[in-house]
């Protein structure tokens, strides 16, 4: 995956953290997920997404992952977005691959039942440069 998309999506998930929409929209435009002619509503609704999937990011101690309905809420908010197909297009390949990775790692969490401090790990390795 390019650097470049590595720190947009480190950028991304360190927004999300602190809830700065304004740097979450930034860093999903360099990934490419908004068209120029998305609109507010649309990017808006993208941007809940992202700050649902970030969710164990911003929970501060362990996160119980088999005890979260989370998948179930990011599936629903998926849904609502795709009923706007108009100003929605498939997020880039290297996007979509990292999205199932992270999916199957949060279901293996989910089922082994783990608690973890994703807030902490995650902060150890946010302000970390992407390789060049």
């Amino acid at each position: 995956m390019p650097a470049a998309v590595v720190d947009a999506y480190r950028r991304l998930m360190a927004g999300a953290v602190v809830g700065d929409r304004q740097e979450m929209s930034a860093a999903a435009s360099t990934i490419g997920y908004f068209r120029a002619d998305i609109g507010e509503r649309q990017r808006q609704l993208v941007l809940d997404v992202f700050l649902l999937a970030c969710e164990p990011l911003r929970y501060s101690g362990a996160y119980d992952f088999g005890n979260s309905d989370l998948p179930a809420r990011i599936r629903d908010a998926g849904l609502a977005l795709s009923t706007e197909r108009d100003s929605w297009h498939t997020p880039p390949a290297d996007a979509l691959f990292l999205h199932r990775k992270a999916g199957g790692l949060y279901l293996l969490a989910a089922k082994l039942k783990a608690r973890v401090d994703m807030r902490d790990l995650f902060l150890s390795y946010a302000s970390r440069q992407a390789p060049s």
